[in-house]
């Protein structure tokens, strides 16, 4: 199994940002079927939140998706990453923009791939 991976950067503006459902950035990954036979695989995007986040799970599965693949198929899984996907809830249950550095672990999360979210 081979995993394609590229550098991304998102921004968000802490009071006037986009709006939660809005999508902010795309992660493109490309899955290979490396054997000889047709096979499927489960791709999964989970998200860190920056480490200064107060309360917040260490790990969270925002996507995934089922592929599958004839031998030797190369194709492109696309995820969209949201605002929703970049904000915890405060102590009133509001969602908010966590400004710093969220990474992404993508398929088997051996994968790393990060995403700044800056003020």
């Amino acid at each position: 199994r081979e995993v394609g991976l590229g550098k991304l950067q998102a921004a968000l503006e802490a009071s006037h940002g986009p709006a939660l459902s809005e999508t902010v950035t795309t992660v493109k990954v490309n899955v290979t079927n490396m054997g000889d036979r047709a096979g499927a695989e489960s791709i999964l995007l989970m998200m860190e939140p920056p480490a200064e986040a107060k309360m917040a799970p260490k790990r969270t599965l925002i996507a995934f998706d089922k592929v599958y693949l004839e031998a030797s198929e190369v194709r492109q899984v696309e995820f969209n990453i949201t605002a929703h996907n970049l904000a915890l809830a405060d102590e009133q249950g509001n969602w908010k923009p966590q400004t710093g550095v969220w990474h992404l672990r993508v398929g088997d999360t051996k994968q790393k791939l990060n995403i700044v979210s800056e003020r």
